[in-house]
């Protein structure tokens, strides 16, 4: 059974959602790590741009240039993660763009971004 979804897996490219909404460093760490982990596993191939991280409510200054994982949400972004910034939870926590990490793709609201996103296909994780 393993060797045969591996096998299906690595035939196409996978789309991931993965939707992170909350204000607690410790869970912005594991969803990090989740999506580091996601990113390397080669039973479950993502292209470039097909897998994004989409943030908003409380966790959106997890975004800040300054915040904590800051280096690794941008080199993230550089290897083809798709980071996402809910513009609107921008605006309800003051989080200026400016203060973006690089890379950072925003849009006008985060769950029409997920929405689109699994109306498309993609598969959803709620992390943590």
């Amino acid at each position: 059974y393993h060797a045969t979804l591996s096998r299906l897996c690595m035939s196409a490219s996978v789309t991931v959602a993965v939707h992170f909404s909350s204000g607690d460093a410790a869970d912005w760490e594991q969803a990090i790590n989740n999506v580091s982990n996601l990113y390397r596993d080669d039973t479950v191939p993502t292209g470039e741009g097909d897998l994004s991280l989409v943030v908003n409510g409380y966790a959106i200054r997890f975004l800040r240039r300054a915040a904590l994982e800051s280096d690794r949400v941008r080199g993230m972004s550089q290897a083809g993660v798709r980071v996402v910034a809910c513009r609107n939870s921008m605006r309800r926590f003051d989080v200026p763009t400016d203060e973006l990490v690089e890379g950072t793709v925003i849009v006008d609201s985060g769950v029409a971004e997920l929405t689109r996103l699994q109306a498309s296909g993609a598969a959803y994780l709620k992390v943590p």
